[in-house]
């Protein structure tokens, strides 16, 4: 970790005079943020160690250096340190410790390919599908890059993109699986965004192995537009194919499983435009879980690389695999500096006998064999309520607020005594200061 921190500051203060010789635009952002977690451990196996409360301090700093030739070619190079303290144990979902790293450093070639065409070469963030296929995954500490090669291209209203990319993530010791993929994507002169993808990934199951366990292919649609001046309708539909190479506690190493499997979310927002409330909307989201009944499949649905934080619930538990998420909100003014949001997600599983899926895509429980946990037995589907408050802070300088508080309630699957055995409330709440200059 030392030698992270030391690299870091090297490159840092390279890419300092670099910028100065090339005479390129510097940037940076401080980023710092306090979580208190309250009897998550009842509910979440990979936090058991924890006590009842937890508090969480992360700090995380970026440098951008970028620069833009007369030929319309691009450089950037960005640099990011973070860290962060309060838990007691190494639970990689939540990457505790200290990180300096080199976020994003890539080169744009324009017209390569004809007119409103570029290549880009080198490490580099990712966000296609909505961000619940692939994204930066802002929300956490790290975040998620790429690093491989993009190949983008206009034509008409359409932007056609290639990719083939392995993810860079420090918490592990190696490259983390692969992702290739085609994305298309177009937005009419009414700001109506359809968008059409197919994705390869190849990943280790848990990111903790270094064999691949499974080859998936994703392919995707979503539509986003607005109906009517107040009406804004939303559809996205994914449908999964692959096999599994190795998985427990259905498979020996040297067995195969099929992967067939599905999610869909559909959404709807009307615009209130009032003094208080400004939007309502709803959203369901159904992802399919595996029946124990088809030994030859594995059925739940599994994201490549989504964004933490996106839509299922502030403390990320859910994520769209296994469950039917039915999801309520309302934004409000409470002045023009304040902006509000309220939501209530009600959470049931689509299969009971598949495990609780967290939204990084790993799941909540585990035994110390490393069995999935729920398995292979019937379990109540009702998994729980969940209540978010959330308010951002605006000011006239470069710093941004934010406040949120979520509290969740058990369903019935949380408090049978052969599950989690938990009744009690669980809460999370945090306070985020971004400074951008």
């Amino acid at each position: 970790m030392r030698n992270d921190k030391v690299l870091c500051a090297v490159l840092w203060l390279l890419m300092l005079f670099a910028a100065q010789s090339v005479k390129a635009e510097v940037s940076t952002q401080l980023r710092y943020r306090m979580e208190h977690f309250q009897r998550f451990n009842q509910y979440e196996i990979r936090r058991s160690s924890e006590g009842s409360a937890t508090v969480l301090h992360s700090l995380r700093a970026d440098v951008t250096a970028e620069r833009t030739w007369a030929s319309g070619s691009r450089g950037l190079l960005q640099l990011r340190a973070a860290t962060a303290n309060g838990f007691g144990n190494a639970d990689t979902a939540f990457k505790p410790g200290e990180y300096g790293r080199v976020h994003q450093a890539f080169v744009e070639t324009r017209g390569l390919f004809g007119e409103e065409s570029f290549v880009r070469l080198g490490r580099q963030e990712l966000h296609f599908g909505g961000g619940l296929l692939v994204a930066p995954d802002d929300w956490d500490l790290v975040g998620n890059t790429f690093d491989g090669a993009r190949v983008s291209k206009e034509s008409g209203n359409w932007d056609l993109d290639a990719v083939a990319a392995w993810p860079s993530d420090p918490s592990t010791s190696g490259r983390d699986g692969f992702l290739a993929g085609l994305n298309a994507r177009h937005v009419s002169f009414t700001n109506t965004e359809t968008e059409y993808s197919l994705f390869y990934n190849r990943r280790p199951y848990l990111r903790t192995g270094a064999a691949v366990d499974q080859d998936l292919y994703t392919l995707g649609a979503r539509r986003a537009g607005k109906l009517s001046p107040r009406w804004t309708l939303l559809g996205q539909a994914h449908y999964q194919i692959g096999k599994t190479t190795k998985f427990e506690p259905q498979l020996t190493p040297g067995q195969r499983q099929k992967i067939r499997a599905w999610h869909y979310m559909l959404g709807a927002d009307f615009f209130a435009s009032g003094r208080v409330f400004t939007n309502f909307g709803i959203e369901f989201s159904s992802g399919s879980g595996d029946d124990t009944g088809t030994a030859d499949r594995y059925e739940t649905f599994q994201q490549p690389f989504p964004a933490n934080h996106n839509r299922f619930g502030a403390m990320d538990w859910f994520g769209p695999m296994n469950a039917n998420i039915v999801t309520l909100y309302a934004f409000y003014k409470i002045s023009p500096r304040v902006l509000g949001l309220v939501q209530v997600h009600k959470f049931r599983l689509e299969s009971p006998e598949a495990a609780w899926f967290l939204a990084d895509g790993t799941p909540a429980g585990y035994s110390a064999a490393g069995n999935l946990w729920p398995n292979g037995a019937s379990a109540p589907s009702d998994a729980g309520t969940e209540w978010d408050f959330e308010w951002r802070f605006r000011t006239n300088g470069p710093a941004t607020y934010h406040l949120g508080y979520s509290v969740y309630v058990p369903g019935n699957l949380s408090s049978v005594a052969n599950w989690w055995n938990a009744t009690q409330n669980a809460s999370w709440a945090y306070l985020q200061i971004t400074y951008d200059k």
